[in-house]
């Protein structure tokens, strides 16, 4: 009924609201200060690129093409360390956020749609083929955008194309940076699914099978 429901969610918001309060409470008795010299903050008070990738779009060359790009994918093979890590990027949102700077765009139709997670999953099929068979995928991690706002079945099936292609570490961390405008109970036992185990979307850790976090 809905007055059940009501006093559901009420609930999951006290608890929520206990556990916020316990976790801060041990982080301001376990907190560390740090000294940073003058000069230091000096050197680095300065406007610089975004740090969202790496290396960061200062350091983007024209020249560099596509068999640049395998060249160094094969030659990762032998290099340290060995594991795999992965960025998935899904450059769709509902609406554009006035301060946002990420490459995305928003009027997606469901055939545009459809043809960018084909071709995202022949991406993946062709990179896995350059890389060792040998080596484990620990990372996963979907931007954008906004993967939330996507439907699910299409996250589905990237991430079946994932497993189905890489060996993953036991102890491997798929995160996905969620809206919250987006986000329901019922999709986060839909991630868990699918193989999240870590949700971007505020200050806040839950203790569980499913952490989330901060990303913006």
């Amino acid at each position: 009924s809905s007055a059940a429901s009501d006093v559901y969610k009420r609930q999951i918001y006290h608890t929520v609201l206990s556990i916020t309060e316990s976790y801060m409470e041990h982080v301001c008795k376990h907190a560390i200060i740090i000294c940073i010299k003058l000069d230091l903050l000096k050197k680095y008070n300065q406007s610089g690129p975004r740090y969202t990738s790496y290396p960061p779009a200062t350091f983007f060359d024209s020249k560099f093409g596509n068999s640049d790009h395998e060249k160094y994918i094969i030659q990762s093979n032998q290099e340290k360390p060995e594991n795999i890590s992965i960025y998935i990027h899904i450059p769709f949102c509902p609406q554009i956020c006035h301060f946002c700077g990420c490459t995305t765009e928003t009027g997606f139709t469901k055939p545009f749609l459809e043809r960018y997670i084909d071709e995202l999953k022949k991406e993946i099929e062709y990179v896995s083929k350059k890389i060792d068979s040998k080596r484990v995928l620990t990372q996963v991690h979907w931007g954008g955008g906004t993967p939330n706002a996507i439907s699910y079945k299409y996250i589905e099936r990237v991430t079946k194309k994932l497993f189905k292609t890489f060996t993953f570490s036991k102890n491997y961390e798929m995160a996905i940076e969620c809206n919250p405008a987006h986000l329901e109970f019922k999709h986060i036992e839909l991630l868990k699914k699918f193989g999240f185990n870590r949700i971007n979307q505020k200050n806040l850790i839950l203790p569980g099978t499913i952490a989330v976090s901060y990303t913006h």
